[in-house]
């Protein structure tokens, strides 16, 4: 996790360790608790009835289906898991320049390049401008294709835009969900990609 109190425009105070001290005295000795064996029920209060008793769950095979959907626990990761970090203010782009990613979201074209030279720069201060790094970015408005390249060229690595939101469509229903993408892979995705 990335230390968020670590420069002078942090709001936060510096973190400090708290006193040791031993426990406070007490009037009374301490008494562990006994253990409740598995086979005991719990305490239910008269007239209700005791919850089920939860069967035990399994590891998961690797190619099971999400927690959830099947009572499967699925593996540990074996990779770390990317950090990628929003925000526009210097200290903010100094966390994501530590990290793996950051996220950009609800920009202008135009406030997004000085924010990316910025973390550029932030990078390179931070000795991790050699290492793979992710720019997510959204705009407020529905782009053209040239936009999108323009992204591209700037840094960004993923956008993303819901082309029925600009097109004044909050609700819609499958259908019209699927002609806006449609339209949407017509006048954009196709002419980016050739």
């Amino acid at each position: 996790m990335a230390d968020t109190h670590d420069d002078e425009t942090s709001p936060w105070p510096p973190r400090t360790e708290p006193p040791r001290s031993e426990p406070p005295p007490s009037a009374e000795p301490s008494v562990p608790m006994p253990p409740v064996a598995p086979s005991e029920s719990p305490v239910v209060p008269t007239g209700a009835e005791p919850a089920p008793t939860p069967a035990p769950l399994t590891p998961a095979p690797a190619s099971s289906a999400p927690l959830g959907t099947t009572g499967w626990i699925p593996p540990a990761t074996t990779k770390p898991v990317p950090v990628w970090v929003g925000g526009h203010t210097d200290a903010a782009l100094r966390r994501a320049a530590r990290n793996d990613g950051w996220i950009g979201v609800n920009y202008d074209y135009d406030d997004l390049v000085p924010l990316i030279a910025k973390l550029t720069e932030e990078r390179k201060q931070a000795g991790t401008d050699h290492k793979p790094f992710e720019i997510f970015a959204t705009l407020n408005e529905l782009p053209d294709a040239d936009t999108v390249k323009r992204l591209r060229d700037i840094g960004v690595t993923a956008y993303n835009n819901p082309p029925w939101l600009f097109n004044g469509i909050v609700t819609s229903d499958l259908a019209t969900k699927r002609a806006t993408l449609e339209e949407f892979a017509e006048k954009l995705i196709r002419p980016i990609n050739g």
